[in-house]
């Protein structure tokens, strides 16, 4: 998605399709050519950088779910794209990871 792949692509960089956790994002990243920080970074006054993968909290829940935020719409690679808005009136954005410059 962010990287311009399909989600079989995506899924084969990471080397599995279920909870994908940091380290393994990052790896799958980087196995695409991109690079991008090591750890997730916590959204902090609730300003989500763009061009960035969000890490956000299901309701009711202890689970969470990886997103992409870019122009200032959400990309679910589960469900659609959504106004960022609307995203987060039904969502809390927690962290996220951030391409370095030339990244992705």
């Amino acid at each position: 998605m962010i990287a311009g792949v399909d989600i079989n692509e995506a899924i084969k960089a990471v080397g599995h399709a279920k909870a994908t956790k940091t380290k393994e994002l990052v790896s799958g990243i980087r196995k695409l050519g991109f690079d991008c920080q090591d750890r997730l970074k916590i959204i902090s006054g609730g300003a989500i950088p763009d061009r960035s993968i969000v890490k956000i909290a299901l309701p009711n829940t202890s689970n969470w779910h990886w997103v992409v935020k870019n122009n200032d719409k959400i990309y679910d690679p589960a469900e659609t794209i959504i106004p960022e808005k609307l995203f987060l009136s039904k969502f809390k954005a927690t962290s996220f990871l951030k391409p370095k410059e030339g990244g992705i």
